[in-house]
């Protein structure tokens, strides 16, 4: 999330301007420990989201996360 929130700040963004979010996980049992972390970040923000499950390349890997955001105007 560090590193998402990173790329956000570049593009002039922050979580609250993101409106589409996929998570790619290689086991679906990771991804509800994930909640908290998500919901801090994202807040009320609530971004269209799907869970895909698959490999990732890494092996040490448990997810992967991609974003799309609405840059602010004005």
């Amino acid at each position: 999330m560090r590193n998402i929130g990173g790329v956000l700040a570049e593009a002039g963004c922050t979580f609250a301007d993101v409106v589409r979010v996929r998570y790619f996980l290689p086991n679906r049992h990771d991804f509800p420990p994930c909640w908290p972390v998500l919901r801090r970040h994202f807040g009320e923000s609530r971004p269209a989201g799907t869970i895909l499950i698959c490999d990732l390349i890494d092996t040490g890997m448990k997810i992967e996360i991609e974003v799309e955001a609405r840059r602010p105007t004005g």
